[in-house]
């Protein structure tokens, strides 16, 4: 399975978002190439203050070209994204384009899948039945391990830390390491007492580390949106 990350079907709209000319171009015809190979493809979308009146037209447009499995992710803060923050669409224009792409889910053969674990109070599952959202486990042995060429692995592709390399090390004695068991540790100020915290886990908080903070801090798009506690609370 391959991924193309393509953010709109309006060629000048994806080149702004990649800041590259020519690059929807030259995505589309490599994705269409590889589809022709029989190779299965999942598109990704990532939802972004310059987009998100289009998300469902892009959806559409992948779908027509027989797409039936497209991932749409929210913004993630981290990475290059550090520099960008005002990229984030905001939590209403987040809300009504999820709104939109599951009622389009509901009346289209069509699987539609977040991938970025997004905190409830943001994104609620509930309100997008037709949606698959996706989180990090707190299992290490289900977690999206990422290595790069040099060996190094980390617990997440959004994480910047460094847990072991395997040249050097076996997986056995990298994951005893223990910064490993802190991903198990639920102790976030913020989501106190929510119910939703077990499924949720705070969302992407692998993104707090970009910023500087532990685990133990809730997922930065929660402040840089001005986002509430969920109201359900025990």
């Amino acid at each position: 399975m391959m991924e193309f990350s393509i953010h709109s079907s309006q060629p000048e709209i994806h080149d702004r978002i990649t800041g590259i000319t020519g690059s929807w171009k030259k995505a589309v015809e490599n994705m269409d190439f590889m589809m022709k190979k029989g190779v299965y493809i999942t598109p990704v979308i990532v939802i972004t203050s310059l987009n998100y009146q289009y998300a469902e037209d892009t959806v559409n447009f992948f779908h027509q070209m027989g797409i039936k499995s497209i991932m749409v992710n929210r913004y993630n803060i981290g990475g290059e994204g550090l520099n960008h923050p005002d990229l984030s669409a905001n939590a209403a224009q987040l809300r009504e384009t999820f709104g939109k792409l599951d009622k389009y889910a509901e009346k289209h053969p069509v699987n539609l899948f977040s991938g970025v674990c997004t905190p409830f109070c943001l994104l609620n599952p509930d309100d997008y039945p037709h949606i698959r959202f996706g989180s990090c486990s707190a299992d290490v042995y289900h977690r999206p391990l990422t290595f790069d060429l040099d060996g190094h692995l980390r617990l997440c592709n959004h994480s910047p830390v460094k847990v072991g390399n395997i040249y050097n090390q076996s997986l056995t004695d990298i994951f005893a390491n223990p910064y490993v068991s802190e991903w198990e540790n639920m102790d976030i100020a913020f989501c106190k007492n929510c119910t939703c915290l077990p499924d949720c886990k705070g969302g992407c908080r692998a993104a707090s580390e970009q910023i500087g903070h532990s685990l133990q801090k809730e997922d930065p798009i929660i402040n840089e949106l001005n986002v509430s506690p969920i109201l359900k609370r025990v």
